[in-house]
């Protein structure tokens, strides 16, 4: 995985990368976890969901010895999201003053001055939003350019650039 990941990065520079983890499987020790930490601030993916594991009956695992606490499934995925929030804001703020297609998709409900799309790096649903400002009215399916001005969380905030 390390190698592909070095890979991609290496043929594609400005890839997005995106994955989910699952943690607190039976049987998940502390040095596993902290080596999962370890991987995520090493290889920084743009975007990642972090999910406690679900024991379901009628599957091997729901029998399984050593079940890990809900307490602590529950500081594992805290952990690994604040840390991904750290790296998704640092990827973000890289993208500031750099000029972006955009799709657009609507006018932003909270603020009628600005519209919202999806960058490539943003899948619908699952990532943050790029809000921007114009004095042009774009159409919904439309891509346009935007120049990233400052990032909000996990939104990038522009303005487009006919």
């Amino acid at each position: 995985v390390i190698e592909l990941l070095k890979q991609m990065r290496s043929q594609i520079p400005d890839i997005a990368l995106r994955t989910t983890f699952i943690v607190g499987f039976p049987g998940e020790t502390e040095k596993e976890f902290n080596s999962l930490v370890s991987f995520i601030k090493d290889y920084k993916f743009n975007w990642m969901g972090v999910f406690p594991y679900s024991r379901e009956e009628d599957t091997p695992a729901y029998n399984y010895a050593n079940q890990v606490s809900e307490p602590i499934k529950k500081l594992r995925v805290n952990k690994l999201m604040s840390i991904q929030q750290e790296i998704t804001a640092e990827l973000n703020n890289n993208l500031i003053n750099k000029m972006l297609t955009v799709l657009v998709e609507g006018i932003s409900e909270a603020n009628q001055e600005l519209f919202y799309g999806r960058t490539q790096y943003q899948a619908p649903e699952v990532d943050g939003i790029t809000y921007f400002t114009t004095t042009i009215q774009p159409q919904v399916g439309e891509f346009v350019n935007v120049k990233i001005t400052h990032v909000d969380n996990y939104d990038l905030i522009g303005e487009m650039v006919p």
